[in-house]
Parts: structure tokens; sequence; C-alpha cells
């Protein structure tokens, strides 16, 4: 499965480096253009060329690829393969309006804390932010977790 990430990878960088030397590209780094919503919408009505945004907000355009966002559902990093099938999807969805060049991940989940957590007990109290995935969100609360969503709602 690595090959084939790697390949993924290839051919969005080598998409990315025709792109740059047959146009003018201009990047807009640090949310300068909005959050991921705000940047899907606008890849949407053709104001932006190209984007790179993760799970959660193009779930809310097809909802099914919303497993993709479950904590702790993947082994290793091959069982976090996805293949093409959910892209050309997305792609086929006249919800979309999005073309889908490939995947890439951004790691497993991990919690960093200043205390050991081991098991889900050990997330009892403790104050843990989160990013707005509805599914973190929900699943790090069963757990007993003090939740922050990006660092606003318990003032994190």
């Amino acid at each position: 499965m690595k090959s084939a990430k790697i390949l993924i990878n290839i051919c969005i960088s080598s998409a990315l480096l025709f792109i740059s030397h047959s146009t003018m590209a201009q990047t807009f780094p640090g949310g300068v253009s909005g959050d991921e919503k705000q940047v899907i919408e606008q890849e949407q009505i053709g104001a932006i060329d190209i984007i790179r945004v993760s799970m959660t907000p193009v779930a809310a355009i097809l909802p099914e690829i919303n497993v993709f966002t479950l904590p702790y559902i993947f082994r290793d990093e091959d069982h976090m393969y996805i293949g093409q099938e959910i892209g050309d999807r997305l792609s086929a969805s006249s919800k979309s309006r999005l073309i889908f060049l490939g995947w890439m991940d951004a790691g497993t989940r991990n919690l960093i804390t200043k205390a050991p957590v081991t098991k889900a007990e050990d997330l009892k109290g403790m104050q843990i932010r989160v990013r707005g995935s509805p599914i973190a969100l929900d699943t790090l609360k069963a757990m007993g977790a003090l939740l922050g969503r990006d660092g606003r709602e318990r003032g994190l």
C-alpha cells in the first residue's frame, strides 16, 4: 500500500508542477482564503483552482466518508489506504462540483498530553482540544474528556 500512496503523492506533485510551469500559480497559506469549508465553497464556484482539505468538511458533501474520520478505526498506516473509488464518487456527485486528484494522509490520530494515556479511563476529566470533527468530539467526550473544539469551547 505504501507504493500506492507514494504513486498518488507523485501524481499530485506532478500535476502541481505542471500547473506551476504552465500558468502562474499563487499560494495562500495559513487560512488566508478562509477555513476549509470556505475554501471548498470557493473551489466549487471557481474562485480557487486547486485546494488541499481534510476529510471532515468534505463529509458534508458525501456523508458516507465520515467513516474515514472515525478515531482509532485503522490498525496501521497501510490499513489507512483509501483507493480512488471514493474520489471518483465525490467527483461524480452533482453536489460536490469538485474533481479529486488524490489522497494523502496527515498521520494517525494522536493525543498530546502532559500525563500518559494508555486506556480510555485515563482521559477522564482531562481537557483536550479537538479539531472540528463531530465524530472526534463525540468519541473523546464518551471517553470522559473535557472538550474544546478548536480551542474555543472551554477556553483551551
